[in-house]
């Protein structure tokens, strides 16, 4: 469950960083649609760096429940 947790999470950072600049540069900034898609690639790959470096930080170990 940890690792589906996790691959949702960086999915949406990915799709969550490319609508945030796609929406500063149409809505704020007022740049033409080709800008505006290139905003949302830059926008992409840096939400995917920050997914990967989540991605493949170890998780905590598991704790045993108290006896």
């Amino acid at each position: 469950m940890g690792r589906a947790h996790r691959l949702v999470t960086a999915v949406w950072t990915v799709v969550a960083a490319g609508a945030a600049l796609g929406f500063l540069a149409r809505d704020l900034v007022g740049l033409p649609d080709a800008a505006v898609a290139a905003a949302w690639v830059a926008g992409a790959m840096a939400g995917g760096l920050l997914a990967r470096g989540a991605w493949r930080r170890p998780s905590a170990p598991r704790r045993r429940p108290p006896v």
